[in-house]
């Protein structure tokens, strides 16, 4: 998100090249929710958005480790990969617990009680 969000802001192929990345991830989702739906039948909505998390995070640090191999950091104050300044430490927190795991959780709950569409 944050490479799509760098690129939006120039010009040229890299402004367009973000545009896919938006509708890329908006596809994404909307997959995701198509998918999970026969899991919900199965298991607690919880449980599915969390077994969608732990994929999702090991492809994200699979990324960020390859993009740290090729000298690319998304965090230029960052001392290390594993560094990450403390001022960012609630904001991560912020984002991690309240702006997705509830919001997936409760996405998920909806999903299980609903068509995907709809909660799309």
């Amino acid at each position: 998100a944050l490479g799509c969000y760098t690129a939006a802001k120039t010009r040229g192929g890299a402004g367009l090249a973000a545009h896919g990345c938006f509708a890329l991830a908006a596809a994404a989702g909307a997959s995701y929710q198509l998918v999970s739906k026969p899991a919900t039948r199965r298991h607690a909505p919880v449980a599915v958005a969390a077994w969608a998390y732990s994929y999702a995070a090991v492809g994200t640090a699979l990324s960020a480790a390859a993009l740290w191999a090729c000298g690319i950091s998304l965090c230029p104050e960052c001392s290390s990969f594993y560094s990450v300044p403390l001022e960012a430490w609630p904001a991560l927190a912020w984002w991690i617990i309240c702006s997705t795991c509830v919001n997936y959780a409760l996405m998920m709950w909806c999903v299980k009680r609903s068509s995907p569409t709809l909660v799309s």
